[in-house]
């Protein structure tokens, strides 16, 4: 399906601003929820239901062929670069001074991706270590993936909000040198202006 010029122009602020309204949403639903072990804050239903909203807008531009494939092919490395970036986001726990627990390190935004973890034995205290039933992986790929979704979202959020920006402005500037342009010119037999004062004694 190929868009118009003026369908294109019509909906990159609307996709500029729904992609940006739901990368807001996933950021503040991200930093609201609690410290959960690696893995779980994928069953967040709100933070499911924004992701997937915020995929149908991607998926929606690309059916929609609203930017060609130069750009995805410059702004899907950009997502996964700042994904990688994010793993310098790191959130632990905080166990109980005197309590033998878990001790572990989630590390990417929003979606946890690496997982560094370790048992906590208070100074003084034994404990014996709990063997997990079932192994929680270090690396998750769907919530890499995920957090890839979320950045280049953001990207192309930025990236439509920014070109229909450019957009009006350059019709504005379009109009008013039109406006310009358009001025009338002073026919044969108007007014002539007012000569210099001493002109008519000089002549």
């Amino acid at each position: 399906m190929r868009l118009s010029k003026r369908s294109v122009l019509v909906l990159r602020p609307v996709f500029g601003l729904y992609l940006l309204v739901w990368v807001l949403l996933v950021y503040s639903s991200a930093l609201a929820l609690p410290l959960l072990p690696f893995g779980l804050n994928l069953l967040s239903p709100a933070l499911g239901l924004e992701m997937l909203l915020l995929l149908s807008g991607l998926a929606t531009i690309a059916i929609a062929r609203l930017e060609p494939i130069r750009i995805w092919a410059v702004l899907l490395p950009i997502g996964f670069i700042s994904t990688i970036v994010s793993g310098m986001h790191v959130a632990s726990n905080t166990p109980s001074p005197n309590v033998c627990s878990t001790l572990f390190h989630n590390y990417g935004f929003p979606f946890p991706w690496y997982r560094v973890r370790g048992f906590y034995q208070p100074a003084g205290l034994y404990c014996l270590l709990p063997q997990p039933a079932t192994p929680l992986p270090r690396l998750d790929l769907i919530s890499f993936i995920l957090d890839m979704i979320f950045y280049s979202g953001a990207c192309f959020a930025a990236l439509e909000t920014f070109r229909s920006i450019s957009a009006f402005y350059r019709k504005m500037l379009i109009e008013g040198s039109g406006t310009l342009l358009s001025l009338p010119k002073p026919q044969v037999g108007d007014s002539e202006p007012p000569k210099p004062y001493g002109s008519e004694q000089i002549s």
